[in-house]
């Protein structure tokens, strides 16, 4: 019934799904998490690009990578805590206390301001710079998915799989070409960061939610657990706080050192 190694599904056997659902207010937090980390990081990688030090500019550029890469991975897990199933979910310890797909997210968002950072870039370097990132994002997501435990059987529609992937690809290459071909307008620096920034961050989560709908769950729903469960409202804005908190504290050392590079 299933093909390559049970991680697709075989759509020309029908078989019943169960649906979930996703809590709107969740989606927009996750979609508003995106946007804030990709902006602020966009702000690094300028303090970056006009950095005369070499170690400010890797300061910078690390800095911005670890925010924007825990704004990534926020906003995955917010926007799969926003996804409800009529059975009971969990997630597997070592996927998440261990911060496995933080990894992926945190290289694509280092290779993503690396390019940012530069004074131009050309047409081929873009290109690739762009599926990079994209790929980064896509590993960030699946590898964070296969942490989601469920009594259910879990498979991927293979369309739309592959759907997500150039998505991403496509939309990282869009935000950094953006990013460029914003400097040659008349805008003011901050209408550009915004503009750049959203793009960006519709990048990431137009990912996972294409990837969310490319994911089949097959099975029987089952009761919830009895035990004390998670407040998911409660957990995504306690994480999204933290994330937002720790990433105005990194634009907010950048701009000492900008600070200090002009004076």
């Amino acid at each position: 019934m299933w093909g390559l190694g049970s991680f697709f599904i075989d759509a020309s056997i029908e078989v019943p799904y169960l649906h979930g659902t996703h809590n709107p207010g969740l989606v927009l937090l996750s979609l508003f998490v995106s946007i804030f980390s990709a902006t602020m990081a966009l702000q690094t990688a300028h303090v970056a690009r006009k950095a005369e030090s070499v170690l400010y500019r890797h300061v910078a550029i690390g800095t911005g990578a670890i925010a924007l890469g825990g704004g990534i991975w926020t906003m995955h897990f917010i926007g799969m805590m926003s996804f409800e199933l009529p059975t009971h979910v969990h997630y597997t310890t070592a996927l998440t206390l261990l911060f496995l797909s933080l990894v992926p997210a945190c290289a694509a968002s280092w290779l993503a301001l690396q390019m940012i950072a530069r004074p131009d870039v050309s047409p081929p370097q873009l290109l690739v710079s762009g599926t990079l990132v994209g790929l980064g994002i896509g590993a960030m997501h699946y590898s964070g998915m296969a942490a989601m435990q469920t009594s259910l059987l879990m498979l991927y529609e293979p369309v739309e799989f592959a759907l997500s992937i150039a998505l991403a690809i496509a939309l990282a290459t869009l935000s950094l070409w953006i990013r460029f071909g914003l400097r040659r307008t008349a805008l003011n620096r901050v209408p550009r960061f915004l503009i750049s920034g959203t793009v960006m961050g519709l990048a990431i989560a137009g990912m996972h939610y294409t990837g969310m709908a490319a994911v089949r769950f097959i099975g029987e729903p089952s009761p919830s657990n009895t035990d004390i469960e998670l407040n998911t409202t409660f957990a995504s804005l306690a994480l999204s706080t933290f994330t937002i908190t720790v990433t105005v504290l990194v634009a907010a050392l950048n701009g000492l050192i900008r600070s200090r590079n002009l004076y």
